[in-house]
């Protein structure tokens, strides 16, 4: 038990780069759905109204 868990040690470092990768992976395939579907636009444009980038958009209905 002891000897398995030497032999292990100096691979933890690599095992938890591999994790973090695959949940940064994950994450920007996440986001990059959004895009695709414009969700991740709109909650951009919408954070951005809120601050005052950008004076409230209009809808095409509401002339």
């Amino acid at each position: 038990m002891f000897q398995l868990l030497k032999s292990i040690i100096p691979y933890i470092p690599v095992i938890l780069a591999l994790i973090r990768f695959i949940l940064d992976e994950t994450r920007y395939q996440r986001k990059r759905k959004q895009e695709i579907r414009g969700t991740y636009r709109k909650q951009l444009e919408s954070a951005q109204h809120e601050k005052g980038a950008y004076p409230p958009r209009k809808d095409k209905h509401q002339r």
